[in-house]
């Protein structure tokens, strides 16, 4: 009964520990010079995920599922920059070759911040920064100890988007491109021996001291994140918008017990102008 009480104060104080590089990484991105407010949007997303996974830390074998995806944003758009803010959620089952199943959760925090003065906005590519932090944690009903496992990391890069308005029947269209790979970072993984990171292998005197001490930095080499996302928009003549896209995303954490995650999701978003 102890244990059980020590791994949910655990799990409540590595929750709230969460939100302190999360807070930074929002504050290095919206901390760009202010620009003119032109177009502000809330954007509500809804879509279905296929994914892929490999925890050594929890099995060799690859498991595969589906999940449900939503997202909501917050867009700014000027002559001179636009910045995208997402929260995004995924639920769902993934199953290896043998019918074993987990259930996993994956919750992340994307900012994207594109300049591009003097030029259209339109039939140009434009080169930003982006931000993305990850959390992710998988459920293995099999396991009768440390049958939880999960991952954070929180990384900076290069972004670049182009758009391409075209009509269809006299209908105005967009095609959005958006691609980003993420260059530096830090990341938080479990021990092999314990569903607890390898900080706290040794006797620590906080919970701080010990998800300090499990941090490892993130770079090419020992990491890799990147993704893209191509997007079909469609202006309505109130200002917003309605969108159908696909979201592709590969990460891998060359730990110890590394971790492989590949997914894409199809989705639909509307975009609310406030």
């Amino acid at each position: 009964m102890a244990n059980i009480n020590s791994n949910k104060t655990f799990s409540t104080k590595l929750r709230a520990s969460r939100l302190m590089p999360l807070l930074i990484a929002v504050i290095m991105m919206v901390g760009f010079p202010s620009f003119a407010q032109k177009s502000n949007f809330i954007n509500i997303s809804g879509g279905f995920e296929k994914s892929v996974q490999r925890d050594k830390g929890m099995s060799p074998l690859m498991y595969s599922g589906s999940g449900f995806f939503t997202q909501m944003a917050f867009y700014k758009e000027s002559e001179k920059q636009s910045l995208l803010l997402a929260l995004n959620f995924v639920r769902g089952t993934q199953r290896s070759k043998y019918g074993n199943s987990i259930g996993f959760n994956r919750g992340s925090i994307r900012i994207f911040n594109f300049c591009h003065k003097d030029k259209k906005l339109t039939n140009k590519l434009h080169w930003g920064l982006s931000t993305n932090n990850v959390f992710s944690h998988r459920y293995n009903p099999e396991f009768v100890n440390f049958n939880d496992h999960f991952e954070y990391f929180t990384n900076l890069g290069p972004a670049a988007k182009y758009l391409y308005p075209f009509k269809i029947k006299g209908r105005n269209l967009i095609m959005e491109g958006l691609a980003h790979i993420q260059l530096i970072g830090f990341m938080i993984r479990p021990s092999y021996t314990s569903s607890y990171p390898e900080g706290f292998l040794r006797e620590q005197p906080s919970i701080f001291n010990g998800l300090v001490n499990s941090v490892k930095v993130y770079h090419p080499g020992n990491a890799w994140n990147f993704g893209f996302r191509p997007k079909l928009n469609y202006p309505l003549k109130s200002g917003n918008r309605i969108s159908l896209g696909y979201q592709y995303e590969f990460y891998k954490l060359n730990t110890p017990n590394a971790v492989t995650q590949s997914s894409g999701i199809w989705f639909i978003s509307l975009f609310t102008r406030i």
